[in-house]
Protein backbone atom coordinates (compact mmCIF):
# COMPACT_ATOMS: atom_id res chain seq x y z
CA UNK A 1 0.00 0.00 0.00
CA UNK A 2 0.93 3.37 -0.14
CA UNK A 3 1.73 5.82 2.48
CA UNK A 4 1.61 8.88 0.16
CA UNK A 5 -0.16 12.64 1.33
CA UNK A 6 -3.48 13.64 -0.70
CA UNK A 7 -2.53 17.36 -0.38
CA UNK A 8 -1.69 19.58 -3.37
CA UNK A 9 2.19 18.96 -2.07
CA UNK A 10 1.80 15.10 -2.60
CA UNK A 11 4.13 13.44 -5.65
CA UNK A 12 2.28 13.74 -8.66
CA UNK A 13 1.43 9.65 -9.07
CA UNK A 14 -0.32 9.75 -5.49
CA UNK A 15 -2.73 12.40 -7.17
CA UNK A 16 -3.23 10.83 -10.29
CA UNK A 17 -4.25 7.67 -8.01
CA UNK A 18 -6.84 9.59 -6.06
CA UNK A 19 -7.87 10.62 -9.85
CA UNK A 20 -8.36 6.87 -10.66
CA UNK A 21 -10.23 6.10 -7.39
CA UNK A 22 -13.58 5.99 -6.84
CA UNK A 23 -15.38 8.47 -5.33
CA UNK A 24 -16.11 8.58 -1.36
CA UNK A 25 -19.72 7.21 -0.64
CA UNK A 26 -19.08 7.34 3.18
CA UNK A 27 -17.10 8.55 5.98
CA UNK A 28 -16.10 5.68 8.41
CA UNK A 29 -14.40 6.39 11.39
CA UNK A 30 -13.11 3.50 13.70
CA UNK A 31 -11.21 2.84 16.81
CA UNK A 32 -9.33 -0.31 17.55
CA UNK A 33 -9.35 -1.58 21.43
CA UNK A 34 -7.15 -3.65 23.23
CA UNK A 35 -8.13 -4.31 26.71
CA UNK A 36 -7.91 -5.97 30.30
CA UNK A 37 -11.76 -6.14 31.44
CA UNK A 38 -14.07 -6.26 28.34
CA UNK A 39 -17.10 -5.93 30.77
CA UNK A 40 -15.82 -2.94 32.06
CA UNK A 41 -15.45 -1.65 28.57
CA UNK A 42 -18.98 -2.09 27.56
CA UNK A 43 -20.33 -0.88 30.71
CA UNK A 44 -18.30 2.22 29.86
CA UNK A 45 -19.56 3.03 26.41
CA UNK A 46 -23.07 2.10 27.57
CA UNK A 47 -23.38 4.23 30.14
CA UNK A 48 -21.69 7.01 28.53
CA UNK A 49 -23.24 10.47 27.83
CA UNK A 50 -24.01 10.71 23.83
CA UNK A 51 -26.26 11.99 21.41
CA UNK A 52 -24.74 10.60 18.30
CA UNK A 53 -27.70 9.90 16.69
CA UNK A 54 -29.25 12.88 16.41
CA UNK A 55 -26.31 14.49 14.65
CA UNK A 56 -26.32 15.44 11.40
CA UNK A 57 -24.81 13.10 8.89
CA UNK A 58 -25.34 10.27 11.19
CA UNK A 59 -25.78 7.11 9.67
CA UNK A 60 -24.74 3.95 11.51
CA UNK A 61 -22.95 2.97 14.59
CA UNK A 62 -21.87 -0.13 16.01
CA UNK A 63 -19.31 -1.13 18.99
CA UNK A 64 -17.92 -4.75 17.62
CA UNK A 65 -16.58 -7.62 19.96
CA UNK A 66 -14.42 -9.79 17.91
CA UNK A 67 -15.04 -13.54 18.48
CA UNK A 68 -12.18 -15.46 20.08
CA UNK A 69 -12.94 -18.25 17.67
CA UNK A 70 -13.93 -17.87 14.00
CA UNK A 71 -17.21 -19.37 12.47
CA UNK A 72 -17.50 -23.54 11.27
CA UNK A 73 -16.83 -22.22 8.04
CA UNK A 74 -13.34 -20.87 9.07
CA UNK A 75 -12.26 -23.92 11.21
CA UNK A 76 -8.13 -23.46 11.62
CA UNK A 77 -7.76 -19.47 10.48
CA UNK A 78 -4.82 -18.35 12.50
CA UNK A 79 -5.11 -16.27 15.05
CA UNK A 80 -3.90 -12.57 14.71
CA UNK A 81 -1.64 -11.63 17.65
CA UNK A 82 -2.02 -8.06 16.55
CA UNK A 83 -6.13 -8.13 16.35
CA UNK A 84 -8.28 -5.70 18.65
CA UNK A 85 -10.12 -6.74 20.94
CA UNK A 86 -13.24 -4.38 19.88
CA UNK A 87 -13.77 -2.27 17.34
CA UNK A 88 -16.00 1.27 17.49
CA UNK A 89 -17.72 1.92 14.08
CA UNK A 90 -19.09 5.10 13.02
CA UNK A 91 -20.76 5.70 9.50
CA UNK A 92 -21.04 9.40 8.05
CA UNK A 93 -22.82 10.71 5.49
CA UNK A 94 -19.19 12.91 4.63
CA UNK A 95 -16.08 13.42 6.61
CA UNK A 96 -17.72 17.26 6.84
CA UNK A 97 -19.81 15.01 9.05
CA UNK A 98 -17.46 13.64 11.12
CA UNK A 99 -15.37 16.77 11.53
CA UNK A 100 -18.38 18.49 12.74
CA UNK A 101 -18.77 16.00 15.42
CA UNK A 102 -15.44 15.39 16.48
CA UNK A 103 -14.99 19.23 16.96
CA UNK A 104 -18.46 20.17 18.66
CA UNK A 105 -20.00 19.61 22.40
CA UNK A 106 -21.17 16.08 21.65
CA UNK A 107 -17.59 14.44 21.56
CA UNK A 108 -16.71 16.56 24.07
CA UNK A 109 -19.69 15.08 26.02
CA UNK A 110 -18.97 11.53 24.91
CA UNK A 111 -15.53 12.04 26.15
CA UNK A 112 -15.72 13.52 29.03
CA UNK A 113 -14.72 16.97 28.20
CA UNK A 114 -18.19 18.94 29.19
CA UNK A 115 -17.74 17.37 32.71
CA UNK A 116 -14.71 19.35 34.14
CA UNK A 117 -11.71 18.04 35.31
CA UNK A 118 -13.48 15.31 37.91
CA UNK A 119 -15.50 13.89 35.35
CA UNK A 120 -11.66 13.67 32.81
CA UNK A 121 -9.63 12.25 35.02
CA UNK A 122 -12.48 9.64 36.06
CA UNK A 123 -12.84 8.89 32.59
CA UNK A 124 -8.75 8.34 32.52
CA UNK A 125 -8.75 6.18 35.37
CA UNK A 126 -11.47 4.00 33.80
CA UNK A 127 -9.41 3.91 30.69
CA UNK A 128 -6.40 2.61 32.62
CA UNK A 129 -7.98 -0.14 34.43
CA UNK A 130 -9.66 -1.44 31.50
CA UNK A 131 -7.38 -0.99 28.33
CA UNK A 132 -4.43 -1.98 26.68
CA UNK A 133 -2.33 0.73 25.46
CA UNK A 134 -4.18 3.45 23.69
CA UNK A 135 -6.94 3.40 21.81
CA UNK A 136 -5.72 3.45 17.37
CA UNK A 137 -8.20 5.26 15.38
CA UNK A 138 -8.48 4.45 11.75
CA UNK A 139 -10.20 6.67 9.04
CA UNK A 140 -11.88 5.28 5.83
CA UNK A 141 -13.76 6.45 2.81
CA UNK A 142 -16.47 3.85 1.38
CA UNK A 143 -15.57 3.35 -1.99
CA UNK A 144 -18.63 1.21 -2.41
CA UNK A 145 -21.68 0.75 -0.33
CA UNK A 146 -24.85 -1.87 -0.14
CA UNK A 147 -27.32 -1.52 2.50
CA UNK A 148 -30.59 -3.45 3.78
CA UNK A 149 -33.83 -2.40 4.62
CA UNK A 150 -33.17 0.22 7.20
CA UNK A 151 -34.57 -0.48 10.69
CA UNK A 152 -33.87 2.46 12.39
CA UNK A 153 -32.73 2.80 15.94
CA UNK A 154 -31.70 6.27 17.39
CA UNK A 155 -33.45 5.80 21.41
CA UNK A 156 -34.82 8.85 23.03
CA UNK A 157 -31.57 10.55 23.61
CA UNK A 158 -29.63 9.82 20.38
CA UNK A 159 -28.24 6.90 22.35
CA UNK A 160 -28.64 3.11 23.75
CA UNK A 161 -29.95 4.29 26.97
CA UNK A 162 -32.11 1.11 26.99
CA UNK A 163 -29.22 -1.33 27.22
CA UNK A 164 -28.27 -2.37 30.84
CA UNK A 165 -24.47 -2.93 31.48
CA UNK A 166 -23.69 -4.00 34.88
CA UNK A 167 -19.50 -4.24 33.96
CA UNK A 168 -19.71 -7.82 35.61
CA UNK A 169 -21.00 -9.80 31.81
CA UNK A 170 -20.38 -9.10 28.77
CA UNK A 171 -23.24 -7.59 26.41
CA UNK A 172 -25.55 -9.82 24.62
CA UNK A 173 -24.25 -9.70 20.54
CA UNK A 174 -26.98 -7.39 18.68
CA UNK A 175 -25.48 -8.10 15.04
CA UNK A 176 -22.49 -9.97 13.37
CA UNK A 177 -19.90 -8.48 11.33
CA UNK A 178 -17.16 -9.88 9.75
CA UNK A 179 -13.54 -7.48 8.30
CA UNK A 180 -11.95 -8.57 5.77
CA UNK A 181 -8.19 -6.84 5.16
CA UNK A 182 -7.37 -7.07 2.03
CA UNK A 183 -3.10 -7.31 0.64
CA UNK A 184 -3.60 -4.74 -2.10
CA UNK A 185 -0.56 -4.63 -4.49
CA UNK A 186 0.81 -1.00 -4.85
CA UNK A 187 -0.21 0.51 -7.64
CA UNK A 188 -3.10 -2.05 -8.23
CA UNK A 189 -5.83 -0.21 -6.40
CA UNK A 190 -7.99 1.11 -9.04
CA UNK A 191 -8.21 -2.48 -10.44
CA UNK A 192 -9.28 -4.14 -7.09
CA UNK A 193 -11.67 -1.54 -6.46
CA UNK A 194 -13.44 -2.24 -9.47
CA UNK A 195 -13.07 -5.94 -9.04
CA UNK A 196 -14.89 -5.25 -5.94
CA UNK A 197 -17.55 -2.90 -7.19
CA UNK A 198 -18.59 -5.60 -9.62
CA UNK A 199 -19.76 -7.72 -6.67
CA UNK A 200 -20.55 -11.06 -5.64
CA UNK A 201 -24.15 -10.34 -4.01
CA UNK A 202 -25.75 -11.35 -6.94
CA UNK A 203 -29.25 -9.70 -8.20
CA UNK A 204 -30.84 -9.26 -4.81
CA UNK A 205 -29.23 -8.42 -1.76
CA UNK A 206 -29.03 -11.81 0.45
CA UNK A 207 -31.14 -12.20 3.46
CA UNK A 208 -29.83 -10.70 6.54
CA UNK A 209 -27.46 -8.46 5.36
CA UNK A 210 -27.63 -4.55 7.19
CA UNK A 211 -24.48 -3.26 5.37
CA UNK A 212 -21.44 -4.01 3.57
CA UNK A 213 -18.64 -1.36 2.52
CA UNK A 214 -15.77 -1.46 1.00
CA UNK A 215 -13.46 0.75 2.93
CA UNK A 216 -10.06 2.75 1.88
CA UNK A 217 -8.25 4.10 4.09
CA UNK A 218 -8.37 8.17 4.70
CA UNK A 219 -5.37 9.42 3.03
CA UNK A 220 -4.46 7.04 1.62
CA UNK A 221 -2.16 5.84 4.39
CA UNK A 222 -2.17 2.48 6.89
CA UNK A 223 -0.70 1.73 10.29
CA UNK A 224 -1.20 -1.57 9.81
CA UNK A 225 -0.22 -2.59 5.97
CA UNK A 226 -4.05 -2.66 4.89
CA UNK A 227 -4.83 -0.02 2.70
CA UNK A 228 -8.16 -1.58 2.19
CA UNK A 229 -10.66 -3.23 4.20
CA UNK A 230 -14.38 -4.81 4.00
CA UNK A 231 -16.57 -4.79 6.49
CA UNK A 232 -20.67 -6.28 6.61
CA UNK A 233 -22.78 -6.44 9.25
CA UNK A 234 -25.33 -9.48 9.29
CA UNK A 235 -28.79 -9.81 11.50
CA UNK A 236 -26.90 -13.44 12.50
CA UNK A 237 -23.84 -15.52 12.28
CA UNK A 238 -26.50 -18.19 10.80
CA UNK A 239 -27.11 -15.79 7.68
CA UNK A 240 -23.32 -15.00 6.57
CA UNK A 241 -22.47 -18.60 6.39
CA UNK A 242 -25.55 -19.16 4.64
CA UNK A 243 -24.63 -16.57 1.84
CA UNK A 244 -20.77 -17.79 1.96
CA UNK A 245 -21.41 -20.96 1.43
CA UNK A 246 -23.80 -19.95 -1.37
CA UNK A 247 -20.96 -18.42 -3.58
CA UNK A 248 -17.42 -19.62 -5.00
CA UNK A 249 -15.63 -16.70 -3.38
CA UNK A 250 -12.04 -18.50 -3.65
CA UNK A 251 -12.40 -18.21 -7.20
CA UNK A 252 -12.35 -14.98 -7.17
CA UNK A 253 -9.41 -14.25 -5.29
CA UNK A 254 -7.58 -16.61 -6.70
CA UNK A 255 -8.25 -14.84 -10.14
CA UNK A 256 -7.25 -11.16 -8.67
CA UNK A 257 -3.73 -13.04 -6.94
CA UNK A 258 -3.26 -14.56 -10.32
CA UNK A 259 -3.85 -11.11 -11.90
CA UNK A 260 -1.27 -9.27 -9.68
CA UNK A 261 -3.98 -7.71 -7.90
CA UNK A 262 -3.61 -8.72 -4.56
CA UNK A 263 -0.87 -10.50 -2.81
CA UNK A 264 -2.51 -13.10 -0.65
CA UNK A 265 -6.08 -13.65 0.42
CA UNK A 266 -7.66 -11.27 2.62
CA UNK A 267 -7.39 -11.62 6.92
CA UNK A 268 -10.73 -11.85 8.76
CA UNK A 269 -12.39 -10.99 11.82
CA UNK A 270 -14.84 -11.93 13.33
CA UNK A 271 -17.61 -9.94 15.66
CA UNK A 272 -20.68 -9.59 17.95
CA UNK A 273 -22.18 -6.04 17.38
CA UNK A 274 -23.70 -4.21 19.89
CA UNK A 275 -25.16 -0.60 21.17
CA UNK A 276 -26.26 -0.11 17.47
CA UNK A 277 -27.86 2.75 16.60
CA UNK A 278 -29.07 3.43 12.75
CA UNK A 279 -30.11 6.58 11.18
CA UNK A 280 -33.86 6.77 9.29
CA UNK A 281 -32.15 6.10 5.57
CA UNK A 282 -30.32 3.41 7.26
CA UNK A 283 -26.49 2.65 6.77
Amino acid sequence: STSTSTSTSAPASSRALRRALAPAKRFIATNRFRVRDAPRLEQRWANRKSRLATLGGFRYFALFRRRPEPPAFFEGLAEDPEAPDYVSCTIWETEDDYQGWRKGDAFKEAHGGSGGLAAMASMMKTAIFTLKGRPKPALYESASICAGVATPTIGADGWRSDIVADGKTLLPGECFGVLNRWPVVEGKEPDFEAKMDSGDLGGTLPGGLKVRTLMRRAGLDADDGYLYSSLSVWDSEDSFSSWRASLPRAEKIRDMIGEGILSGPPSPLFFDGMLCLESEQGP
